[in-house]
Formats: C-alpha cells, structure tokens, sequence
C-alpha cells in the first residue's frame, strides 16, 4: 500500500479486524511470508530482503547473480538485392551490407569478399532497417509464459525493437536482459513500470499513486532499475502527471500518457493512443461495452465521475 509493506490483522474468516500498519519505509514488491509466519521475503527495487513482521530486522539478502551481453563475433556480408535505407526515397540495388560483432561498419556495391567471410545471400530479397513496435505490454505474455514465443514471432516479422507502455518492472527487467544476453530470442526490449494511476486501478499491472510523495518513490524505483520510458495512466491527477514528467526529464527518459492532453500541459512528453480513455473528460472512445462515449455523457455526470 502506498508502495511501502503493510500488514493488517485477520480474524478466522479472512475479514480485517484492524487497520493496516506500516513495516517497511523503502519500496517494497512481490511479499511472501517465511516459513515461521513472522518474516516477510520482498523485493525493494534491485534488493532482495526480510522483515520481521512487527518491522523489526530489516535485512538484506545476498544474491549474486550477474549476466553478459551477447555480442556475436566476426564479420558477416549481407548480399541484398535491395535496400531501402530508411532514409532515401529510392532503393540502392545489389550492395553488400559489412557487419562486424553487432555494428554495420559499411553498405557498399556487391563484390567478391572471399571465403573468410561469412556471406548471407538475400540477393533475391529486399533488406531494410528493422520495425519498432511502440507499444507493447509484456505481462499477460510473462505471465502465461508466451513472452519467449510472441518474442521470437515478432523478430520474424521483421521487428527489432520493442517498447513496453507499461508493465510488471521486476519481470521486465528480466526479460530485457534475457534477450539481451542471448537466453531469449527477440527484439530489444526497452521496458517501462507499471501504469500508473491515481487513488483507483483497472488493471493488475497499475499502481495507484495517491500524492506526489508516492510518486516519487515509484520513480526513484524506476530510476535504480534503469526503466527506459514513464507513463502515467488515466486516473492520475495533474500533480501526479507533473512529478511523472518532470522524473522522466530527471532521468533522462521519454515519457507518456494516454491522451494528448492534459498530458502535454504538464510536460509529459508523448501519448501512446490516437484515440483512447482519459478519466477527465478528454477522452472521445466508447466505453468497453459501447454504451456511452465521453462526447455523449451528460455535463453533470462527468463532473461527478472525473476522478
């Protein structure tokens, strides 16, 4: 609750019997309780640790886990028979495209390299730069254990590079350095946190973030875990917005929102729909049942619902 971990008092139906107390003060995700019922296991951004229940003894717990990104070796020629550069407006016939480890180092008319060079013979294809899918949320994908699938189709169709719009951070990180390492097949994948909300949730892969204190501690764990793109949802306030924006610019990240505005008022930098939900009334799309769309809604109704 309000990032931080909370336990409350249960009575034999499950039923609360108190009100919730704080044990942690630093960010805290993913709990399980120990074997002896009285310490918690969490996550605290890229930490690992336990808490005795009453919030005593907060402790790290040593984990020691490292990876390498994969960088193939030696040089590779692409014949093409085609390429559009992504640049010009014409295709540049019959060149060869130099790699070396990742990096193109040369696109130059096609001639004999030798034998020492391995050759991929795309002479009778047309070769361009690969597609970016801009908006993409890895969590149903994680969570069925299709993201190693849906990562490799992507690649296949020509998609090199993926941006997540919002997602589980800690299983996001993992999937970033898993393709990055080689232990998955797929785009790079630039990952994003949770969306997030204000003081209500829709999807169980938000965070709701009440005042911009909260905020803050959201974008610090950001921060600490290297997220590549900030989005705030529909349901946060314009407080809320700003300190998303002006972390995002603190970073050095881009950031987004839903619906051009109020997002661009507050100096959040991009929208992700051309037409989608926005809890403030800008918004034009139907609801999920098609009953009502926000141009439709009666004046009074959307003020007493703009939360």
């Amino acid at each position: 609750m309000d990032s931080r971990l909370h336990v409350m008092p249960l009575g034999p139906d499950g039923a609360p019997t108190g009100p919730a107390r704080q044990v942690t003060d630093d960010p805290a995700d993913l709990p399980a309780w120990g074997g002896d019922s009285q310490t918690i296991l969490y996550k605290s951004a890229e930490r690992v640790r336990t808490v005795r229940a009453d919030g005593s003894g907060t402790r790290d717990v040593p984990v020691e886990l490292s990876w390498r990104q994969a960088v193939p070796e030696g040089r590779t020629l692409i014949h093409a028979g085609a390429l559009w550069d992504g640049v010009g407006t014409a295709l540049r016939r019959d060149v060869d495209i130099v790699v070396e480890g990742n990096r193109i180092v040369s696109v130059a008319p096609h001639a004999d390299h030798g034998s020492a060079t391995r050759v991929v013979d795309a002479g009778g294809l047309t070769v361009m730069p690969g597609l970016v899918e801009t908006h993409l949320h890895p969590l149903t994908l994680y969570q069925g254990g299709q993201f190693g699938q849906i990562a490799q189709l992507m690649l296949s169709y020509g998609i090199t590079t993926a941006q997540s719009v919002a997602g589980p951070l800690h299983q996001s990180v993992e999937m970033r350095e898993a393709l990055e390492a080689g232990n998955l097949i797929g785009p790079r994948l630039f990952i994003s946190p949770p969306l997030w909300e204000g003081n209500r949730l829709f999807y169980s892969f938000a965070r709701t973030l009440r005042t911009p204190q909260i905020a803050q501690i959201e974008i610090d764990k950001a921060k600490r875990m290297d997220a590549d793109f900030l989005k705030s949802y529909v349901r946060a306030p314009i407080p809320i917005m700003e300190r998303i924006a002006q972390g995002a610019l603190d970073l050095g990240v881009p950031s987004g929102t839903h619906m051009v505005q109020p997002g661009a008022a507050t100096g959040l930098a991009g929208t992700t729909h051309l037409s989608a939900t926005q809890r403030m009334g800008y918004g034009w799309s139907k609801s999920f049942a098609r009953a009502i769309t926000y141009r439709m809604r009666p004046m009074s109704t959307a003020r007493a619902t703009s939360t």
